[in-house]
This record gives C-alpha cells, structure tokens and sequence, in this order.
C-alpha cells in the first residue's frame, strides 16, 4: 500500500520529532519512498510504503489465501489506515491512499 501524507507546519522540534516518531509505529511500515516540498505552502508531502499480510507469504510457495487470511488481510489494512488517520487528525493534516 502507497500512502501520500501532508506533513504540518511544526510548532517546535518536539512537535516534528513526536510526529515522526508516531508515524515510525505505523503497522507493517515498509520505508518512506519519497518527499517532494509543497511550494508555497511550508510543508511536504511523505510518500511511504505499508507491507500487507498477504505480502509476508514467501513467494517461493504459492499459497491461495484462505477466507480468513482474507478477512485477517482486510483488517491489518483497515488498522494501518486508522492509524494514520489518527496522525492526521492529529495534527490537522491529510493523506491519501495512491495504491
């Protein structure tokens, strides 16, 4: 899962440090795969990616997934997404699932 997330303007230090530090708790985070400045408005855009359940299977053994590892695939999504929505909500900024 790709996930574009408006950084805020910042308070202090602490305030950007807390930020990052919430968005390192993020289940399943894979790594942040690219900023990009907002011209004119003083914050950026972090782009980073999200393993999923279904991802964590070894590709060397194709296994079909089964109803519940379905459902149990659907809710690390709908958990990861809360979660970043909370840091949104938090500090008054947006983000957007791309992929």
């Amino acid at each position: 899962m790709l996930i574009e997330l408006t950084t805020p303007i910042f308070k202090c230090q602490e305030d950007e440090n807390i930020f990052y530090l919430r968005l390192n708790e993020f289940p399943h985070l894979q790594k942040v795969t690219n900023t990009q400045k907002l011209s004119g408005k003083g914050g950026i855009l972090l782009y980073f990616t999200l393993n999923e359940v279904s991802s964590e299977v070894s590709s060397e053994v194709k296994v079909e997934l089964t109803r519940d590892q379905q459902k149990q695939n659907v809710k690390s999504k709908l958990a990861v997404l809360a979660a970043v929505q909370e840091v949104a909500n938090i500090w008054v900024t947006s983000f957007k699932v791309l992929i």
